[in-house]
């Protein structure tokens, strides 16, 4: 009669594995982290928001906002046009205090690394630099474009959004094309 041998195979691990902390919102790459042409928050922030098919708007007042202890009033709910971003956010008039050195980013970048779980994020402010940057007049005031970065980008299918240089007020020419750049003019 044949001898059966047992032939003894490995165990396997049964144990689920633990499930990593989910984000609000989709976990977007910053553009050019550690490059000259880093994107700016604002830009990151535009589009995050196009990224999930909301405006702008819709996602700093109803998603960002509370997570900077900034609520939109009651009365505003149902009109939420009628609530100003800035009044929300906590900023004047002046849009560049996001991509700046102050409070307001390091208070974005917060929100908006608990909302993406992303660390990276104060590489698209100037926050990195403000021992070194005079804040006076640091950042403009008015968003300005390169036509010829936008169209290179956009004849080679690469994501359009808007360098953190751009914003700093003493640079005035665009350094990969040597020209000048646009200016957006609001006319009250």
């Amino acid at each position: 009669m044949p001898t059966l041998t047992l032939k003894l195979y490995p165990s396997w691990d049964t144990q689920k594995s633990p499930i990593p902390p989910r984000s609000r919102f989709y976990n977007l790459e910053p553009i050019g982290i550690g490059a000259p042409y880093v994107e700016s928050l604002t830009s990151y922030v535009i589009r995050l928001a196009e990224q999930h098919c909301i405006t702008t708007r819709r996602l700093l007042i109803k998603e960002i906002a509370p997570f900077m202890g900034r609520e939109p009033k009651l009365s505003n709910l149902r009109n939420e046009r009628n609530e100003s971003i800035s009044k929300i956010l906590g900023v004047n008039r002046d849009r560049t205090a996001t991509n700046g050195t102050g409070l307001m980013a390091t208070n974005l970048v917060r929100a908006m690394s608990v909302l993406t779980k992303r660390t990276d994020l104060h590489f698209l402010t100037l926050r990195p630099w403000e021992k070194v940057l005079y804040k006076r007049d640091l950042l403009r005031h008015e968003r300005v474009w390169c036509l010829s970065c936008y169209q290179e980008w956009r004849d080679t299918n690469k994501s359009i959004y808007e360098p953190l240089l751009w914003c700093i007020n003493v640079v005035q020419i665009c350094p990969i094309h040597t020209i000048l750049f646009y200016q957006c003019v609001l006319i009250v």
